[in-house]
């Protein structure tokens, strides 16, 4: 294991100091339905990355004062949501969710509060082969001028690399202060047999070491503690628990 994953049980949240946002508990929010189109590791691993996605918004927002926040391939939003986390800690959060598949952002859209369109929208956009045209709609509702907390979960990278790859280049061009935080799937841990066994069949086309991930944070600073296994980024992980996925944050200079 990595020496930077060595630390001891917190939430992320706990590291930075708030910076005179409000810091209330967040309300109890209805379930909403989850996408169920998951990579490996199925339920337990998509909570623990509900959870990493908390940490990610409560310090963009409570910690650094970011008030965008772009969830791309999000999939159907999981309860409680980027926005409605946003809304406990930053006045008046703008929040776009976008994915590649056309039927998850329709139902996703059908999630968003109604009367919300203009703060929150749930896009259409394929970041991997969109042109600058096809992010007009994501300018339309962040301002590009303000810093912006990027989430791309594991998901994201289940096509390829080029998804990872065009999230740097579109970091790259936010204002300094925005925030990247990234998680891509792993097989670090996985015995050789049985992740041959799964390449075999196609069930983990894209997995990502330790080193790959840490890669895609070049040219930012990592933030502490760097990059850990998913579930470390929660204060429900146990220590014998394979890293199914690797997390980390980045700020642009």
């Amino acid at each position: 294991m990595p020496a930077t994953s060595r630390v001891r049980d917190r939430m992320l949240y706990d590291i930075v100091p708030a910076a005179g946002a409000p810091t209330m508990a967040a309300p109890s929010i209805p379930s909403a339905q989850r996408d169920t189109r998951r990579f490996d590791g199925g339920a337990t691993l998509a909570s623990a990355i509900d959870g990493w996605i908390e940490c990610a918004v409560l310090l963009a927002g409570r910690g650094l004062q970011i008030r965008q926040f772009l969830h791309i391939d999000a999939g159907r939003p999981a309860a409680p949501a980027v926005h409605n986390l946003a809304d406990v800690v930053v006045r008046d959060p703008r929040v776009v969710y976008t994915d590649h598949d056309p039927r998850v952002a329709a139902a996703g859209a059908r999630q968003l509060p109604a009367g919300g369109c203009g703060r929150v929208r749930f896009l259409h956009v394929d970041l991997t082969t969109a042109g600058s045209s096809a992010l007009d709609d994501v300018r339309a509702v962040l301002d590009p001028r303000q810093p912006v907390a990027v989430i791309v979960p594991p998901r994201a990278g289940q096509r390829g690399p080029q998804g990872y790859e065009a999230v740097r280049k579109l970091v790259a061009g936010l204002p300094a202060g925005s925030l990247l935080a990234l998680a891509a799937a792993t097989a670090d841990a996985m015995p050789r047999a049985e992740r041959r066994a799964r390449e075999a069949v196609g069930a983990s086309p894209h997995w990502y070491s330790y080193a790959q991930v840490e890669r895609l944070f070049d040219g930012l600073d990592l933030l502490p503690p760097g990059v850990l296994p998913v579930r470390r980024w929660t204060s429900t992980h146990h220590a014998t628990q394979m890293p199914l996925a690797w997390a980390a944050l980045g700020r642009r200079p």
